[in-house]
């Protein structure tokens, strides 16, 4: 990963460079290998032609064009500048597609593919990315630029009248970027500043820190905090497949928040393709003139068509790449197409004294049947607190999960490792949970309580909140109760489920 970070100052001594000096070395460890920090100028109209300042830095871990990757990267004339945090695993694509549009290429990077795309067709560029990033993007074209300078300085300045700050994270937020606006008269600026991390924002030393009470809610209540809130007030998290625009040219905190991809109106373009069997039209196939076996055929076919597609894409890069390897079938999938497309990748485990807890033994054999380079990371209990307090300053945000995932990627560094693959997200998207199962009968449940009259239903609840309470674990009998009683006084049935049992009795259960 990657860690990238900016600010507009408005103020009268605006000096945005020196504010990303602040925050870029917060993130050292998301970006080891190498920063840079370009600084922009301009003129604002609206407040009687004050100067003001634009900066953008970044820490960087080196996965593709590791010599020629460095950023901010620009264009060919420098008016358009890149700064990314991700991967875009089209880029090859990408970078053709561009040099047949007669775009010159000074490396091999994918940051670079960002700054030409942009120039090319704008905001609708993240549309073709194919990939997990956070970016932002300068656009100085509407200004009368000063000076250029190299690529490798560590401060480009450039000086105009106008000018665009473009910020895009990817379709699913696997790449994190937050935002916050100052506008008050007791902070040192007044602009815009963003980060990938939010103790990135709070070293810049103009945001107020102030807990977020909502937000402290929304962990207890889900085990993470649901965006676009963050723990901090003010300090906002840019919502997945959202772009934000900010013109210099325009009031201070005026932004422009955009979605650009909707992933219903996706699912309804998958839907013609199933229905027209290949993706084609005319060709005499509906929906109804499939079979139900038919229909599970061409998904499965599909599915591992895009699965192959996505390891295949994720394995290209100048430095060896990893797989976290558990029992379950989500990762062992991945590991089994990587291990197809590179002989002897690397595979790593958590495994725990406890063989109850431990997944280590499946993961052994797979890794044995798959012939990767195995490793075991062995985490005792005593180890886990002592290493706590590490492995929690990692977190940008709390999350009830995350701390298992700190150790193997520690483990996977040590080994010389950048890049690992991941299972994570596996059971939410294919439903892998319990939780999805049970939702539709806490639906039924909800649904027939409504029918009962209100007299009988409330004796029947009382029953079900003693009488379950001696099989059912803490108080989910009483739960299960309150939703038969009545429905609109509890929040949707996933998240009911999601709530039945405590996190402990959940981990049992899924």
């Amino acid at each position: 990963m990657c860690g990238i970070c900016g600010v507009i100052d408005f103020s009268e001594k605006a000096d945005a460079a020196a504010l990303v000096r602040r925050m870029n070395p917060t993130m050292v460890h998301r970006g080891p290998d190498d920063s840079g920090i370009a600084e922009f100028g301009f003129r604002n109209a609206d407040l009687n032609n004050n100067h003001g300042s634009v900066a953008i830095g970044m820490r960087r871990l080196s996965i593709i064009d590791i010599e020629g990757g460095h950023q901010p990267i620009f264009n060919e004339a420098g008016t358009v500048g890149v700064i990314l945090n991700g991967e875009i695993y089209n880029f090859q694509e990408l970078q053709q597609q561009l040099k047949d549009r007669g775009h010159t290429f000074r490396t091999r990077s994918d940051s670079e593919v960002i700054a030409h795309a942009y120039e090319e067709w704008g905001a609708d560029c993240v549309t073709r990315f194919q990939g997990m990033f956070a970016l932002a993007v300068w656009d100085g074209r509407g200004a009368r630029q000063s000076a250029i300078s190299n690529q490798q300085s560590a401060t480009v300045r450039s000086l105009g009248e106008d000018g665009t700050l473009f910020l895009a994270r990817d379709r699913l937020g696997i790449k994190p970027l937050y935002y916050t606006a100052i506008s008050n008269q007791q902070s040192a600026i007044s602009g815009f500043v963003f980060a990938s991390e939010v103790r990135t924002l709070l070293a810049s030393g103009v945001v107020p820190r102030k807990l977020s009470r909502a937000a402290v809610e929304s962990y207890l209540l889900f085990g993470s905090v649901s965006e676009p809130m963050t723990l901090v007030e003010g300090i906002y998290s840019l919502p997945p497949g959202h772009h934000l625009t900010v013109a210099v040219g325009a009031p201070p905190g005026s932004l422009n928040v955009q979605r650009y991809w909707n992933i219903a109106k996706s699912g309804r373009g998958d839907a013609e393709t199933r229905r027209t069997g290949d993706g084609q039209s005319g060709n005499g196939n509906s929906s109804t003139g499939h079979s139900s076996k038919a229909d599970s055929t061409h998904a499965a076919k599909r599915v591992r068509n895009l699965l192959e597609q996505s390891v295949r894409s994720h394995l290209i890069a100048d430095v060896p790449v990893g797989v976290f390897l558990s029992s379950g079938i989500d990762s062992t999938a991945l590991a089994a197409l990587a291990s197809r497309e590179v002989s002897g990748v690397h595979t790593f485990t958590v495994a725990f004294p406890e063989d109850k807890f431990s997944e280590a033994t499946i993961a052994r054999r797979t890794a044995e049947r798959l012939g990767t380079t195995h490793s075991e990371v062995m985490l005792s209990g005593d180890e886990t607190l002592a290493r706590l307090g590490e492995a929690v300053a990692a977190l940008d945000l709390p999350t009830m999960d995350g701390i298992n995932t700190y150790f193997v990627s520690a483990s996977a560094r040590a080994a010389g490792l950048k890049v690992a693959l991941s299972g994570l997200g596996g059971d939410e998207v294919f439903g892998g949970y319990k939780t999805f199962s049970r939702t539709p009968h806490y639906q039924r449940v909800a649904q027939a309580g409504k029918l009962v009259p209100a007299g009988l239903k409330s004796a029947m609840a009382a029953a079900l909140a003693e009488a379950g309470g001696r099989f059912l674990p803490g108080d989910a009998a009483r739960k299960i109760a309150a939703l038969w009683k009545d429905a609109n006084s509890l929040p949707d049935p996933y998240y009911f489920g999601r709530l039945l049992f405590t996190p402990a009795q959940v981990a049992t259960l899924m």
